[in-house]
């Protein structure tokens, strides 16, 4: 016997709204990956393929500075000469526009990491070696406000050191600074069970790898 229409009604509104996962996130925009089922042991990179990826990014953003640097010398702003061919040793410095190179490499860095791991869920670098940056809660790409502020848990040591570069006696001393914290987040990283050093840790994201696949990745657990 056929069911009344308003059974069929009824049968249709029980069924669970299909929800798109930028809702479950509101600064997420339209056509954001989807989300990483964190429930059935994702696949955690090794630390080898995390550094890659971070030295592909860091060759990206090198290469932004330098075009600005050659276009500011272009125009006669030079960040730093040398004035007596005789004495190649001796280097003149702008101050003033160094400082704005170092300031524009810290704004570039910011809006590149935070944007990409709110929209993408990745940065480029990432993405070449099948990583995602996610929300540990959800398996969501993070949050906006998430993004930038695991964007300064990592290279919080490093804007000082960037903007006092050219003065080298500072610049030599805040070094061992960064050297120390890379350190620091490089131990906490690889000793944890799912490899959330203390930025991860301290945003909530953890990062995994996608598709599942490679032999040199493990399993969580």
């Amino acid at each position: 016997m056929p069911r009344s229409k308003t059974a069929a009604r009824a049968a249709t509104s029980a069924r669970p709204a299909k929800i798109p996962p930028s809702a479950a996130n509101p600064e997420a925009p339209a056509g954001r990956p989807v989300a990483v089922d964190l429930s059935a042991s994702p696949v955690l990179p090794t630390m080898k393929r995390r550094l890659a990826a971070y030295f592909l990014d860091s060759l990206l953003l090198l290469f932004v500075v330098i075009v600005f640097v050659a276009m500011l010398a272009w125009v006669g702003l030079w960040v730093s000469r040398n004035p007596d061919s005789a004495h190649p040793e001796v280097f003149e410095y702008n101050y003033p526009i160094a400082f704005l190179d170092m300031a524009l490499g810290i704004v570039v860095s910011g809006l590149y990491f935070a944007t990409a791991w709110t929209v993408r869920g990745a940065t480029l670098g990432q993405e070449a070696c099948q990583l995602r940056v996610v929300d540990a809660a959800d398996g969501l790409p993070l949050r906006r406000s998430q993004s930038w502020r695991r964007w300064l848990a990592l290279g919080l040591p490093l804007f000082p050191v960037m903007l006092l570069m050219p003065i080298p006696a500072i610049y030599s001393v805040l070094s061992v600074v960064i050297l120390i914290w890379g350190l620091v987040l490089l131990v906490t990283t690889a000793s944890q069970k799912m490899r959330r050093g203390l930025h991860d840790r301290y945003v909530g994201s953890v990062v995994v790898r996608v598709p599942n696949a490679g032999k040199a990745d493990q399993p969580a657990g």
